[in-house]
C-alpha cells in the first residue's frame, strides 16, 4: 500500500501520533504508529507504513497548519473563556477538576478539551473516575483536531471502527459490560 492507498485509520493513527507530541522525531512518529497499529491487530506488511509515508502526512499536516490562522479552539482554557464556549454549569465543576490536573500533569488545558470534559462528563459522574474522564477527553479532542487536518470524516463502516472502539471502550468503562467492546474488536481483526 502506498500513498493514497494509505485507509483512513492509519493516516488518522499517524497524524494522531504527530499532535501528540510535533517534537518527536519522524522516526519516533513512525515507529508509535506501526505500534499502535498492530497492537489494534491490523495485518499490514512488516515496517508498514514506510518512513517517507509517515513524512508525507506529516507535512501535509504542517502545510495546513501554516495555511490557517491557530484554531481559538487550541487556546488555554481558563474561567473566562467562558463567555465564548458552550460548557454547561453542571459540567463546570469536572471541569475545574480536569483543568487542575491537566495543569499539574501537562502543563496546559485547551478550550477543546474543556468542551470535551463538559461533553462527556455526565457519562463519568456515576463511575466518579476523574482520571479516565480526562484521558477520554484528551482522546476525542485529539481526533477532533486530526479529522480537522485530514479534512475526512469517515463514511463507510470499515472507517468507522476505530471510532466504535473508542466508544465500545467508554461503554465498558461505565457499564462493566465487555460484550460490545469484544465485538467490535473481533470486527476491527478480521
Amino acid at each position: 500500500m502506498r500513498g493514497k492507498n494509505i485507509p483512513l485509520r492509519v493516516r488518522e493513527i499517524i497524524a494522531e501520533e504527530y499532535l501528540r507530541n510535533k517534537n518527536r522525531p519522524i522516526k519516533l512518529v513512525r515507529y508509535e504508529s506501526i505500534r499502535k497499529i498492530k497492537a489494534l491487530g491490523w495485518q499490514y506488511k512488516p515496517g508498514w507504513p514506510g518512513l517517507s509515508a509517515v513524512q508525507k502526512q506529516i507535512t501535509e499536516i504542517k502545510q495546513k497548519e501554516k495555511k490557517e490562522p491557530p484554531d481559538p479552539e487550541d487556546k488555554p482554557w481558563h474561567l473566562l473563556a467562558l463567555t465564548k464556549t458552550d460548557i454547561t454549569p453542571e459540567a463546570l465543576p469536572a471541569v475545574m477538576r480536569a483543568w487542575a490536573q491537566s495543569i499539574k500533569d501537562q502543563g496546559l488545558f485547551t478550550i477543546r478539551q474543556a468542551r470535551w470534559i463538559s461533553r462527556l462528563y455526565y457519562i463519568f459522574k456515576d463511575i466518579n473516575n476523574g482520571d479516565q474522564l480526562i484521558r477520554q477527553a484528551y482522546a476525542m479532542a485529539l481526533m477532533e483536531r486530526v479529522r480537522k487536518y485530514l479534512k475526512k470524516q469517515p463514511e463507510k463502516p470499515d472507517d468507522m471502527w476505530g471510532d466504535w472502539q473508542q466508544d465500545a471502550y467508554i461503554y465498558e468503562l461505565v457499564t462493566g459490560d465487555t460484550e460490545i467492546t469484544k465485538l467490535v474488536a473481533k470486527q476491527i481483526s478480521d
